[in-house]
């Protein structure tokens, strides 16, 4: 799984861990599962609104509010709660 010159997880330090896309998603996440749904624009992070699933959902991508609306579909469908 690991081509020569790569670094496992292991190996990552703490300050690339702390620059990592995947754990600002994760931050947003937790503040959504908090939170609860429905999914507010003030309360939707960037980096989740962002996502291609969400900006493809979008009436509007250019909208924070359409986006919001966007990504609680998606997350609805996921957790089979329409």
């Amino acid at each position: 799984m690991w081509e020569a010159g790569d670094t496992t997880p292991s190996e990552i330090s703490l300050r690339d861990q702390e620059e990592s896309p995947l754990l600002e998603l994760a931050e947003e996440m937790r503040a959504i599962v908090r939170y609860g749904l429905p999914v507010r624009a003030d309360r939707a992070g960037p980096h989740l609104l962002a996502l291609p699933a969400v900006r493809t959902r979008a009436l509007d991508p250019g909208d924070r509010g359409s986006l919001a609306r966007a990504l609680e579909a998606a997350l609805r469908e996921e957790l089979g709660c329409r």
